[in-house]
């Protein structure tokens, strides 16, 4: 048995960093983060059509990375983490930042928190919530969507296809990955949830 977000198996709404247009201009900002951050919301049933004009589609993923990176926001991510100045930093990596850039830019709900656990994690999965963790090596960030109760695991969807952690997940597509309870030792301290 299964439980997760209602589009947790959807291959369509899997997102990779690797053809994000402002990743591929900037080689040294990464979009893990807002990759992830859309797969929770696209994953949810969030609508995350931009209006553009003309032919062109726009990745949602490329405008939330903009938000974040946009020195006109800089007093409003400075007000979810005084000490830092987001001129200083790539947005992107803040994660204290995503919930005012989910909410201006879709006008969605996500909730940065303290404390990444296994069992905190499965809660919110079961309850539908959509949840963004970040690893430690490498320091990047995934979506968790789903807890298989069969086999005791959270399922992810990981950004970066070519990611090599864990090893079990080596030269695996990015889609629907799993996390045991000992994987968790390599999770940062903290976590992004999406929803009410």
């Amino acid at each position: 048995m299964i439980d997760g977000v209602k589009y947790w198996d959807d291959p369509e709404r899997y997102y990779s960093q690797k053809n994000n247009s402002v990743e591929k201009m900037l080689s040294s900002l990464e979009t893990c983060g807002p990759t992830s951050a859309i797969m929770a919301l696209d994953s949810m049933g969030f609508n995350l059509k931009i209006k553009a004009p003309g032919l062109w589609k726009v990745q949602p993923e490329d405008f939330l990375t903009l938000y974040l990176n946009d020195p006109r926001n800089s007093d409003k991510l400075r007000s979810q983490r005084k000490e830092l100045d987001p001129r200083d930093w790539m947005g992107n990596r803040i994660p204290q930042y995503y919930p005012i850039a989910i909410q201006e830019v879709f006008g969605a709900k996500a909730t940065f928190e303290w404390g990444a656990s296994f069992p905190k994690v499965v809660t919110f999965l079961q309850k539908g919530n959509a949840v963004m963790l970040c690893l430690k090596d490498p320091g990047h960030f995934i979506c968790a969507v789903a807890y298989n109760r069969v086999d005791e695991t959270i399922i992810y969807h990981d950004p970066w296809p070519d990611n090599k952690w864990p090893e079990r997940h080596r030269k695996t597509p990015g889609f629907g990955r799993t996390l045991a309870e000992s994987d968790f030792e390599n999770v940062q301290g903290f976590i992004v949830w999406f929803g009410e």
